[in-house]
């Protein structure tokens, strides 16, 4: 039994670890919409700057949220935990 908890365990924490990117990503989502528009001489210069600002602008909201994602996800495996651990 133990050895079957710890790899759900494992499993969990493998898949919680990557909630993070894709959040990430979802947030910048206008930013990277707006890249895509560029083209022609400069556009690299352009599309650092679109993602330089959308990143300054969702900077603190998107990595508290994710943050909040972990923490909620951690929590609930916490409890599934618990509530196994209680099973005769």
């Amino acid at each position: 039994m133990v050895g079957a908890m710890k790899e759900i365990v494992t499993t969990r924490q493998r898949d919680i670890s990557r909630i993070v990117t894709p959040h990430v990503q979802s947030s910048l989502t206008i930013a990277y919409a707006t890249c895509a528009t560029e083209s022609g001489g400069g556009m690299f210069v352009r599309m650092k700057g679109h993602m330089s600002h959308g990143i300054d602008r969702k900077r603190n909201t998107m990595f508290d949220e994710a943050t909040e994602k972990l923490m909620k996800e951690l929590i609930d495996l916490q409890v599934f935990i618990s509530l196994i651990s209680t099973l005769p």
